[in-house]
């Protein structure tokens, strides 16, 4: 594993917590809780703060070594049953969002391009990015993210004079159900940020560094999910299938400028990219903790091959990728919560033993 600087190390985290939300999830959120959606992210952040506290603090105790080589080579057996789910739920995801990435392309950008050419690009380009080695997948995160950053930044300014206070009221007119019901998919989008302690060791990706990537997500999902309200109602964004893509073409500066969806696909598009490259990594780098004779090199084009044809497979029309948002993120949660609770008991630190210590058997 490439050593990494502390500041890709937030960029990726803030790339894994937001990006699974920006542009499909949040018409999930608005079904469930309506108006009071905005409270299902408020109520993420403490519940992911927590789990990934406890996964930087076991991983504080074994210097140089992530996740990933801990529960592995500590408990090789137990190690690897927990491993298994991970490296599943790595796969479903994969699955999911380069199918939902190329219809995402047909729809917005190439409606005459079939989507398995669509599907087959972005599956090369996430290919030759992995076969580049892990750290120029942090140096695209550094160009895009920023980007997407600042693009993000400017929408509710661009949006303002749409803004309508009164899509907001009354708050918890159906109690505070639904809102618990919509943070089950706020949880479970942001908990992929546990992802980072399995690959990085406690020198590179310090739990500040987890708090600050949190908070800059959190930030820009909270706001943008509060312009999505004021501008369109939550009547109408639970009913549209990416709300915040809609809500940007509400843009218009002048009867020239309304295209501001444009520059959103330029930067959307390659962040995507560079978060598939990620997923791909970090499964390929699990697999190969499992079963060390395996080579990532090797494998990865493979692998590549496999991820198209299974995201035909698995998704036969863009329907069943939205149905299938509901048995991922319930997946995600109980894998997030589970496994993050039994590797902290496993490696708790012992009565009369010195917390820092990592004595054993590497």
């Amino acid at each position: 594993m490439e050593i990494i600087s502390h500041r890709q190390a937030k960029l990726l985290g803030i790339l894994l917590a937001m990006d699974g939300m920006l542009i499909s999830l949040p018409n999930r959120v608005f079904q469930l809780a309506e108006r009071d959606a905005w409270m299902a992210y408020l109520l993420a952040l403490p519940v992911v703060l927590a789990l990934l506290w406890l996964q930087t603090r076991v991983a504080s105790r074994f210097p140089g070594k992530n996740l990933f080589q801990i529960v592995v080579l500590r408990r090789p057996v137990i190690g690897r049953v927990l491993a298994l789910p991970v490296l599943l739920f790595i796969l479903l995801v994969i699955i999911r969002d380069v199918r939902t990435l190329s219809e995402f392309v047909t729809v917005e950008l190439l409606a005459y391009t079939p989507v398995p050419v669509i599907c087959a690009l972005i599956m090369l380009a996430v290919v030759v990015t992995v076969s580049s080695r892990f750290e120029v997948i942090c140096r695209m995160s550094e160009i895009w993210l920023p980007l997407m950053l600042v693009f993000l930044a400017l929408v509710p300014v661009l949006l303002f004079p749409e803004f309508e206070i009164r899509h907001t009221l009354p708050i918890l007119e159906k109690g505070f159900l639904p809102v618990l019901q919509g943070s089950w998919y706020t949880i479970a989008a942001m908990g992929q940020i546990l992802l980072l302690p399995l690959l990085l060791p406690s020198n590179q990706f310090r739990m500040r560094d987890g708090v600050v990537s949190l908070a800059v997500a959190w930030i820009t999902m909270e706001w943008l999910n509060l312009c999505i309200l004021l501008a369109m109602g939550s009547a109408v964004a639970s009913k549209l299938q990416n709300p915040f893509y809609e809500m940007v073409r509400l843009i218009r500066v002048t009867d020239f400028l309304d295209r501001f969806e444009l520059p959103l696909d330029m930067i959307y598009i390659p962040l995507m990219i560079t978060k598939m490259a990620f997923f791909v990594f970090a499964f390929m780098y699990g697999l190969e903790q499992l079963i060390p004779a395996l080579h990532m090199d090797k494998l990865v084009l493979s692998f590549g091959a496999y991820c198209f044809s299974f995201s035909f497979w698995f998704f036969r029309n863009a329907s069943q990728l939205v149905s299938f948002l509901r048995p991922l993120s319930l997946f995600a949660i109980s894998l997030e919560v589970v496994m993050t609770c039994l590797v902290f008991v496993l490696f708790r630190p012992k009565q009369n033993q010195p917390d820092g210590d990592s004595s054993g058997p590497a």
